[in-house]
């Protein structure tokens, strides 16, 4: 007999009307976004941090730890990527695949409301943790990952697909900028489970955040990837970074964070 499944329902969690918005940029703190600009490196991207809105989706419905981990980082992707749109619309972000966390599915609704799924293999997934092997290749196995802009009634959807094989989603969205808007793109997420002193006992809340950075230099010809030397080496090996100094630099900063600054 086939393992159970476990559901939940799509919730939508948005701010209070007199707080800045999700997608409202210009204020630091806790459920918003911020963009950067890094002039000398020609280098532009957003950062974010979600804390409360984050928490009512993953405790509403009491997921499992590896499961609410794996949930809250697509949230942090979505929330990067689907603040960028400059019209009304969506950004949803769909996995596909054959772990024991077969589907996830993230949707980003301009200008501020969040919403997340997770579809699991209850049996399987136990298994897995009673295993130690819970990292995101595991829990997610192969299939594909799918980043789909939606503008609304009339209007054709843009839809990337990207394959997972063994990566992380931080790595999928790489190869998807890469791949399908060709703009050198380095992505760093980070999640965490806080405990905080409260009335009758300790509170768990959940935390996560993420930084985006894209090299945008006037002239295209620097963002070119070079051709691999000849040699010794494998020569099914491909270089997938520009040879640009500051935009190596940048990877070299963005190297340093350590994941509780994310959060």
């Amino acid at each position: 007999m086939a393992a159970p499944w476990s559901f939940v329902m799509l919730e939508t969690h948005t701010l209070a009307e007199h707080q800045p918005k999700l997608g409202e940029f210009g204020f630091a703190g806790d459920d918003h976004v911020v963009p950067y600009e890094v002039a000398p490196l020609d280098v532009r991207g957003r950062t974010v941090q979600l804390g409360p809105m984050l928490d009512a989706i993953l405790s509403r419905h009491d997921y499992p730890e590896p499961v609410a981990r794996l949930l809250a980082e697509a949230c942090v992707l979505t929330v990067l990527l689907g603040t960028s749109l400059k019209f009304e619309g969506k950004f949803i972000l769909q996995t596909r695949t054959d772990g024991p966390v077969d589907m996830l599915v993230a949707d980003f609704a301009t200008p501020h409301a969040l919403r997340a799924y997770a579809r699991f293999d209850a049996d399987r997934l136990q298994a897995l943790v009673a295993s130690g092997e819970t990292s995101q290749q595991k829990l997610l196995g192969t299939g594909v990952l799918a980043l789909t802009i939606d503008q609304g009634a009339h209007t054709q959807r843009y839809q990337g697909i990207v394959q997972l094989d063994g990566t992380s989603l931080e790595d999928a969205a790489r190869t998807y900028f890469r791949q399908s808007e060709q703009i050198p793109t380095d992505i760093r997420m980070s999640v965490a489970k806080l405990v905080t002193p409260a009335p009758g006992g300790a509170r768990e809340q959940w935390r996560a955040g993420g930084i985006l950075a894209q090299f945008l230099p006037q002239a295209p010809e620097r963002m070119r990837v070079p051709d691999i030397s000849g040699g010794d080496g494998d020569p099914r090996e491909v270089a997938h970074e520009p040879a640009d100094n500051s935009w190596r630099e940048l990877l070299a900063l963005l190297g340093t964070i350590e994941p509780t600054e994310l959060i």
